[in-house]
């Protein structure tokens, strides 16, 4: 029994031996084991094999070259995600096959080197911003098949871009904005089997461009804006053998030149892939017919004609002007234009085209005057010609000109440069017009709101009487002498006083022709009383106004009058002290003069003081007049009432 168990024990380590191809015997050794450092890792992001070879892509910013052993050898590398400028260590992968460095933001190309141009096979730079391109960047890539400018934003190639690439076979450049092919670009390109020119803007084909692409399988050529293909560059296509061609989304002119290309359809209509997409978009008559569908005795080659040019103008210096011509859309033309300095302006898009046709044009002029002070003149793709800071070199005849392989047709204008100063003359006179207009108009309204107001509504605020002129009386001044004292009294039209005291002379001065002049015995005189009737007529003015200036008078001549009786006072001193030297009978009388003027001056102050109140001046105010004989000292006594309106 136990043979059978031992047998069956080694049968089954029989069946494992033979379904698995090692076994591993872990090693009882206490020691770790040892590292095999003859093979090396394998570099992050990228992909090894047994025969050492690395292929790496990864983001630009999280790949570093110094983790490539030198042993491994890159063949292929793909670096994307915002680079600039291609990295300086690929001068040292000397065995790289594989370059992309497509999906970045790189602009210009300048020659590019490699660690072994003899290896390099393909170059990826398709999906960059890439807008300049050196001549003769990719010379030293002879080994170089396949070559990717897609999706950039090429415009012009120079002739020598792919001189010494004799062994490409494919070219893309596709998606960028190349308007013209120069002639010679593809001369060296003897290998070529696919050129990919898709949806770029070309509008014109030079014979002769194709003629050493003698291995082209694929010519891509749809989505641009080619009207016909040239009778040479049919021919050069007539060579090729089992080639295909797309040519779909152009603008096809259907007119008598189109006639080479469709004997060439109609010939190798197996080698144009999307026939039935070829259809017409010139002339209008036959807009969308389909090529195939044309019968070549309908074609027919007319002289365009301009119906539409702007007018002739006057320019102010300085600012800019657009120009338009158009021609008929019933025959297709090329347009340029002549300045009055006999240069030719043309666009971009048709220069070569009308070089074809001996023909120069310029597609931008600039003409310098001081400093930085510069005029141009560009043009659009519907040739519209835009000038900017017109001078004298835009002033005069512009002649716009429209062209097509049957003749040409021509239109003037005249623009004419003047300044500024007429301009703002104008606009002056037209602000003044409306200001002044502006001003009448508001007067008018004014006038009207206020004789409405006197006539019609009778509003009161608007009623003004003028104020009557004042019927004071003028005083004249008068100086006499009393004994040894000389007296002189101010006038009242003047409001002024000399109230000073002379120690050798007293000064009085009475008015003559006062209402209350007197003797030079007689008491002060006081304001003059206004009748009732010049009270009355007074009232009937603005009483207000009126009133504030008797208030302001009447506080004026009691300060005068206090300043009379310190005179008058110092003057009867003086009196009484002469009458005691001379102890003569007319110092009584001088002594009575003096306290009868006092009294005289005291009932006068009381009466301006009742007249002059401040309560409600539409009262009965009453005047008290008292008037002494000295000699016979008689008083009479005199009362006055007025009422005020």
């Amino acid at each position: 029994m136990q043979h059978k168990f031992y047998i069956f024990i080694l049968v089954l380590v029989a069946w494992n031996t033979e379904n698995t191809h090692s076994v591993y015997i872990q090693s009882i050794s206490t020691h770790t084991p040892k590292k095999n450092n003859s093979e090396p890792d394998c570099p992050r992001f990228c992909e090894c094999d047994h025969a050492k070879n690395v292929y790496c892509s990864s983001y630009y910013e999280g790949f570093s070259f110094n983790s490539i052993p030198s042993s491994l050898k890159v063949r292929s590398l793909n670096l994307f995600g915002g680079l600039k400028s291609i990295p300086v260590e690929v001068r040292s992968l000397t065995g790289l096959r594989k370059l992309d460095l497509s999906r970045n933001s790189l602009t210009v190309i300048d020659t590019l080197i490699v660690g072994n141009p003899d290896v390099l096979q393909t170059l990826d730079l398709s999906s960059n911003d890439i807008v300049k391109i050196s001549p003769g960047a990719f010379t030293e890539l002879v080994s170089l098949e396949i070559l990717s400018l897609s999706e950039n934003n090429l415009q012009t190639l120079p002739k020598d871009l792919f001189q010494g690439l004799t062994n490409l076979k494919t070219l893309r450049l596709s998606f960028n904005r190349i308007f013209s092919v120069p002639l010679g670009l593809f001369d060296q390109l003897h290998s070529l089997e696919e050129l990919d020119l898709r949806s770029n803007v070309i509008h014109w084909i030079p014979g002769g461009v194709f003629q050493n692409l003698t291995n082209l399988k694929t010519l891509k050529l749809s989505e641009n804006n080619l009207q016909s293909l040239s009778h040479d560059v049919l021919a050069d296509m007539k060579n090729y053998h089992d080639f295909s061609m797309e040519l779909y989304g152009n603008p096809w002119d259907c007119s008598c030149k189109l006639e080479n290309f469709l004997e060439f359809l109609f010939l190798f209509k197996a080698n144009v892939s999307h026939l039935d997409m070829l259809v017409c978009y010139s002339p209008s008559r036959l807009l969308g017919t389909k090529l195939l569908d044309l019968v070549q005795t309908k074609l027919s080659c007319n002289v365009p004609v301009i119906d539409e040019i702007s007018n002739s103008q006057e320019v102010v210096v300085g600012s800019s002007v657009t120009l338009h011509c158009r021609a008929s859309a019933e025959n297709h033309a090329i347009g340029y234009w002549v300045t009055p300095m006999g240069e030719k302006i043309s666009h971009i898009y048709y220069r070569e085209m009308l070089e074809q046709m001996n023909i120069t044009t310029k597609p931008h002029l600039k003409y310098k005057h001081y400093g930085d002070v510069f005029s141009e003149a560009s043009i659009s793709q519907n040739n519209t010609l835009m000038l900017t800071n017109f001078r004298d070199v835009f002033n005069e005849t512009f002649v716009c000109v429209m062209v097509n392989s049957a003749g040409n047709d021509t239109a003037t204008l005249t623009l004419t440069a003047v300044t500024r100063l007429f301009t703002v003359e104008w606009v002056s006179l037209v602000i003044g017009g409306i200001s002044a207009l502006s001003a009448l108009v508001f007067g008018l309204l004014v006038g009207t709101i206020k004789l409405c107001a006197i006539h019609i509504c009778k509003c009161p605020c608007v009623l003004f009487e003028p104020r009557k002129p004042s019927n004071e009386p003028n005083y004249t001044f008068e100086e006499y002498t009393d004994d040894q004292n000389t007296y002189n009294r101010s006038s009242d039209d003047q409001d002024s006083y000399d109230d000073s005291y002379q120690q050798d002379e007293s000064l009085l001065k009475v008015p003559v022709n006062s209402p209350v002049a007197r003797t030079p015995r007689s008491s002060p005189r006081k304001c003059a009383t206004p009748t009732p009737e010049e009270y009355l007529d007074k009232g009937r003015g603005n009483t207000n106004n009126t009133l504030n200036e008797v208030k302001v008078r009447l506080e004026r001549k009691m300060e005068k009058v206090k300043s009379r009786v310190h005179s008058i006072r110092e003057s009867g001193s003086q009196y009484l002290i002469t009458i005691k030297d001379t102890g003569s009978i007319a110092a009584n009388r001088v002594k009575a003069g003096v306290a009868m003027g006092v009294e005289q001056v005291k009932f006068g102050v009381m009466s301006m003081k009742e007249f002059c109140g401040t309560g409600d001046m539409a009262q009965t105010v009453s005047v008290v007049s008292v008037n002494t004989d000295v000699d016979s000292e008689e008083k009479s006594t005199k009362i006055t009432k007025m009422t005020t309106l």
